[in-house]
């Protein structure tokens, strides 16, 4: 009799095993989905978090600041203008998220004033992997949101 109840322990074990196993190898593309599009949602909020910085940089300082994006290197830059134009840093795109096109921005650059609007207003778009889609849209008064 306590054999047969060591094994019944054994089989009880072994089911609850295979059966977490079956639930996670179901789970994984979702878990990466998930993942993923988290990444290309937290790009765009980074990304409205520099637009919204630089901006408040040029009304602060009173010198002209902007941001140029280069979809041949999946990256951007924020600029100073200042007699000379210079970069103050250079940004990266995750390597699940793509810089897929930016409109309405003339050189693909967003310029500030010194009251914190815009010279042209457009829209960048940012693509996962996935194929997922995020636009940014700028106005020109400067104020950016995520669409």
């Amino acid at each position: 009799m306590l054999k047969n109840k060591k094994g019944f322990i054994l089989l009880n074990t072994l089911v609850a095993i295979v059966f977490f196993i079956v639930v996670v190898a179901i789970s994984m593309p979702y878990i990466r989905n998930y993942r993923i599009n988290s990444e290309l949602s937290a790009e765009a909020r980074y990304i409205v978090g520099e637009l919204r910085y630089t901006g408040q940089r040029t009304v602060t300082e009173q010198v002209v600041y902007g941001m140029v994006f280069d979809e041949a290197d999946n990256s951007y830059q924020v600029i100073k203008v200042d007699g000379s134009t210079s970069t103050v840093k250079t940004l990266f795109l995750g390597n699940n998220v793509n810089l897929k096109q930016v409109n309405g921005l003339p050189g693909n650059r967003v310029k500030f004033n010194f009251y914190g609007g815009v010279s042209d207003s457009g829209e960048i778009i940012l693509e996962s992997v996935l194929g997922r889609e995020i636009i940014i849209e700028i106005k020109p008064s400067g104020y950016v949101k995520i669409q």
